[in-house]
């Protein structure tokens, strides 16, 4: 095939609209109303969304390297701040810029810690302390979600604007302090199951088919 002659805005359309119905249902499970972070959400719901958040984020990754096949950008001029930068209260809703590359996995042996509430003394009758009881988690504990609203919106925000991230993404490869020379990990994408057999399973699949193939045959310039 003349991967040339590809039309990559009809694919990039097509996967943009299979992924948005994805993200709208993560914000709903969420609960995030007009942008504004929830700071808790029970264990089961958190693990829920963090199931589909890997693969959604991995999938806009790939639809992103689709958008910047044969782009060409001018690198920014960056000027330096013209007043002082705001910090201190409201810095906790400040949406982060959607990562643009997968994260990579650790190379060597992991360093071994042992879990524990630090040293132990036992004394007679004190075996069934329950200081020293780790209890078992529970479906509806609350747990902390206010990282996780925060990768939901940045993703939502970049699924929003593609071409916008395809200009980040080209620009970050031109640097020369760029780690990666390619934005996909080699292997499986993050996200990936072996038998994966949902919906977004399959997106995965072919969203990442169709990068390597962006990647491995450039426009001609």
């Amino acid at each position: 095939m003349d991967w040339t002659k590809w039309d990559w805005q009809a694919m990039i359309n097509r996967y943009c609209g299979d992924i948005a119905p994805i993200v709208a249902t993560m914000i709903a499970m969420a609960g995030i109303v007009g942008g504004k972070i929830v700071e808790t959400l029970p264990r089961h719901v958190h693990l829920a969304i963090l199931n589909l958040l890997r693969p959604a984020e991995a999938i806009v990754r790939r639809i992103i390297v689709m958008a910047a096949h044969g782009l060409e950008v001018e690198p920014p001029v960056r000027a330096g701040p013209v007043g002082p930068i705001p910090r201190g209260k409201g810095q906790n809703d400040r949406i982060p810029a959607f990562p643009l590359f997968d994260p990579r996995k650790a190379v060597g042996p992991r360093r071994k810690t042992v879990p524990g509430y630090g040293p132990r003394v036992w004394v007679i009758g004190g075996e069934n302390d329950p200081a020293f009881q780790k209890p078992a988690p529970k479906p509806d504990d609350p747990v902390s979600a206010a990282r996780l609203c925060r990768r939901v919106l940045s993703l939502k925000a970049a699924l929003e604007n593609i071409p916008r991230q395809a200009r980040r993404l080209v620009r970050a490869l031109a640097r020369t302090s760029c780690k990666w020379q390619k934005p996909m990990r080699p292997g499986r994408p993050p996200g990936h199951k072996a038998r994966g057999k949902d919906a977004i399973d399959e997106i995965l699949a072919s969203s990442q088919e169709m990068a390597l193939i962006a990647i491995l045959h450039p426009k001609p310039g």
